[in-house]
């Protein structure tokens, strides 16, 4: 059952002061075209206006028909398939039953589980629209610990414009996908790299931002390295982790920012060990592929499906190496949902680092 109704906002925008500050980009490098921040920025501005967050107890809540929530003094929101699935995480019960309940038992049931847990605070985060429902006030986008900080998607592009300014040109976008519960920014630097003599393989290597509004994904950078011919890429955890992470509680803003700066620093300063790897993994003869790909699909407890479909990707481009079954991950990768194909992108990456 799918508990979401949201057309698109109608808004209109302030400009932020930084946004003023104009910036020198290059719209390609040699063979890849670098996407515009200035389209990236009117995603993030045309989804930000209308948000406000509301601290209040459980007890102030009352389901309303089919999909609409009541709060009290504040009026009614349809409530998102993920915020329901939030809220009954809040009251410990289980969503999946919850959503086959008729209409007046879940109602009912959750009347009585808020009733019992009355004293806990939520934050409510919500947009309001012009609803062609009068009785409907917005969006219930996520219910969360009252406790959440956020780091919302204008931060972020606060930062990407900051980062794009502190490397004049020499740093791109080379992907943005803004969403309801989550976004990513894909930036590559302008070096670029050969991975064979004919000059076919030839990869670039930057950072990958991924974060959340609605609490689905901390704030998070990875060292990515993008392969031109495939359009397909592997995320690596260097040194030991996540180039950043954070968490959306005990948040000192001050040195996030300076951190995701030092981020894109040291994600050049391991270039070098990620290209040794890749190469290593080149030369890296595997016997038995597709029984490989079933191996370390068990290895990394996927499912029988994942590796199916990870084998339908190698078989379109079979090298028996390493390489070419990682190469055969970020090709299945494409095909998946943002979230998804991050998390292969990153069990490729940790395939060619720790040499499994």
């Amino acid at each position: 059952m799918k508990l979401l109704w949201m057309p698109e906002p109608v808004v209109q925008p302030g400009t932020p002061a930084f946004l003023s500050d104009p910036l020198k980009l290059r719209t390609q490098f040699e063979d890849v075209k670098l996407k515009s921040f200035d389209r990236l920025a009117d995603k993030v501005l045309a989804t930000d206006t209308g948000k406000e967050d509301l601290i209040v107890p459980l007890s102030d809540l009352t389901l309303d028909g089919m999909n609409t929530i009541k709060v009290k003094s504040q009026g009614s929101f349809i409530i998102s398939e993920l915020a329901f699935q939030q809220l009954c995480a809040r009251l410990k019960i289980p969503a999946d039953y919850m959503m086959r309940c008729p209409v007046e038992l879940r109602n009912a049931n959750l009347a009585y589980w808020v009733e019992q847990n009355d004293d806990r605070k939520v934050m409510l985060r919500t947009r309001s629209w012009e609803s062609p429902e009068e009785s409907t006030r917005g969006l219930l986008r996520a219910v969360l610990p009252h406790t959440y900080e956020p780091i919302d998607n204008l931060r972020m592009l606060e930062w990407t414009h900051e980062i794009l300014k502190k490397y004049e040109g020499s740093l791109g976008i080379q992907e943005a996908k803004v969403g309801e519960e989550s976004t990513h920014i894909r930036l590559l630097f302008d070096d670029r790299v050969e991975m064979d003599e004919e000059q076919s393989n030839a990869h670039y290597f930057g950072v990958h931002l991924s974060g959340s509004e609605v609490g689905e994904r901390s704030f998070v950078l990875d060292a990515v390295d993008f392969r031109v011919n495939g359009h397909s890429g592997c995320l690596y955890k260097v040194e030991g982790g996540h180039l950043l992470s954070q968490r959306h509680i005990h948040i000192d803003f001050k040195m996030l920012r300076r951190e995701f700066v030092e981020a894109f620093a040291v994600a050049k300063e391991n270039e070098d060990t990620i290209v040794e790897a890749l190469r290593t993994a080149q030369l890296a003869t595997v016997r038995d592929p597709r029984s490989r790909i079933r191996q370390l699909v068990r290895h990394y407890r996927q499912t029988n499906e994942f590796a199916e479909t990870v084998i339908v990707a190698y078989d379109s481009d079979p090298i028996p190496t390493k390489y070419g079954i990682v190469q055969a991950l970020t090709r299945a990768a494409r095909r998946m949902h943002i979230d998804d194909r991050v998390d292969t992108e990153l069990l490729a990456g940790q395939i060619i680092l720790e040499g499994a």
